[in-house]
């Protein structure tokens, strides 16, 4: 069971998950942990550079259904006006039965259902019912 490290972007009130080394994260050198180098375009989305981005998570060897991944894409669909396509991302988080925690850059722990009902709005608690 993997445990990654996630980032909420505290401006959007959004969610983007990347792992990190806590190391790196001291440095200042983010990377992913875990996943190939950029797999989770962390280092894009935190330049905003969202086409780069979105083209990182598209073509990212990563399970389709990686709930990283997918927290990360329906961000990057957000925060480029697709907000359809990010709500249907993020129901389809809410769905999966696999809700290995996430490790918030700030130290909490989240799991994938309760970041994408917190993006969606809807009763955190109902992230945890399945």
């Amino acid at each position: 069971m993997r445990i990654g490290l996630a980032f909420i972007l505290a401006a959007t009130a959004l969610t983007g998950c990347a792992t990190v080394s806590p190391q790196s994260a001291q440095r200042g050198d983010l990377m992913e942990v875990g996943y190939a180098p950029g797999a989770l375009a962390f280092g894009a989305i935190m330049e905003r550079d969202w086409s780069r981005a979105e083209a990182q998570l598209q073509a990212a060897k990563v399970e389709a259904d990686d709930p990283a991944r997918l927290l990360n894409l329906a961000h990057v669909y957000r925060m480029t006006g697709r907000d359809r396509q990010a709500a249907a991302l993020y129901r389809q988080v809410l769905a999966q039965s696999d809700d290995t925690p996430l490790e918030l850059a700030d130290g909490r722990v989240a799991t994938p259902r309760q970041l994408a009902a917190k993006a969606l709005g809807v009763d955190e608690s109902y992230a945890a019912l399945k």
